[in-house]
């Protein structure tokens, strides 16, 4: 909120901005294809760091914005289901994936592209998810206090989310979805996401829209559309 005063006396405009949230989603070293030992590289996931960097950077700036969240893949050494074990071979289609993001090691930590001092002195909240299950939706992690991702948008303010990182089909869809299904208003940027299935990304959008996600094409329409809800009336 901001109030300005004419000099005259006259009460004082107030201004409200619209409440918006970026979630930059699972930006970590076990996505990305130019990562040593990547336990899930996807590919061209590397070349949109600096951008996904770039637009949080600009977009926090912005008056309308109250919250800036990280989610990172946080797991177990061994994860039955989600995780192939000795044996098993890896089948993504269904759910079973090489080991990767496991808690503690490098590749679990933010893309160190990505997580510049002033980019975390930007972050306001990080979450992990995928402690004790399979966990694709940013809205199923906490932060180090325990709370869920709702409600820290919640104690933010936020009715608004933009919601861009790796990887679009699964866990930037899954929050996305997960946004709109908590009663959130749901942008996802798609030039800011990486894609597992590049054949596949229209279905997903399909998909995305289908479920009540707006899609924007680029990072730069997202900061327009930002900066106009920021604009006083």
């Amino acid at each position: 909120m901001r109030s300005d005063s004419d000099g005259t006396g006259s009460r004082p405009q107030v201004v409200e901005h619209p409440k918006t949230a970026l979630i930059a989603v699972d930006v970590q070293g076990t996505f990305a294809d130019d990562f040593p030992d990547a336990g899930l590289p996807v590919s061209g996931a590397a070349r949109t760091v600096d951008a996904i960097r770039d637009f949080t950077l600009r977009a926090a700036k912005l008056p309308g914005v109250v919250a800036v969240v990280t989610s990172q893949d946080w797991h177990p050494e061994h994860l039955p289901g989600h995780i192939a074990g000795s044996g098993e071979a890896p089948a993504p289609s269904l759910g079973l994936f090489p080991r990767h993001g496991v808690a503690g090691t490098p590749e679990a930590e933010l893309h160190p592209r990505f997580a510049t001092p002033d980019l975390l002195a930007s972050v306001t909240d990080q979450v992990r998810k995928g402690q004790h299950a399979a966990a694709f939706s940013a809205f199923e992690g906490t932060d180090a206090s325990g709370r869920t991702l709702e409600e820290i948008l919640r104690d933010a303010g936020a009715e608004h989310l933009v919601v861009y990182g790796w990887e679009l089909a699964n866990c930037v869809a899954a929050t996305a979805l997960g946004g709109v299904e908590a009663g959130f208003d749901v942008v996802v940027v798609t030039e800011l996401c990486s894609v597992l299935d590049p054949e596949h990304k229209d279905d997903v959008l399909g998909e995305l829209t289908g479920g009540g996600v707006r899609a924007v094409r680029t990072a730069d329409e997202a900061l327009a559309m930002l900066e106009r809800a920021s604009s006083p009336a």
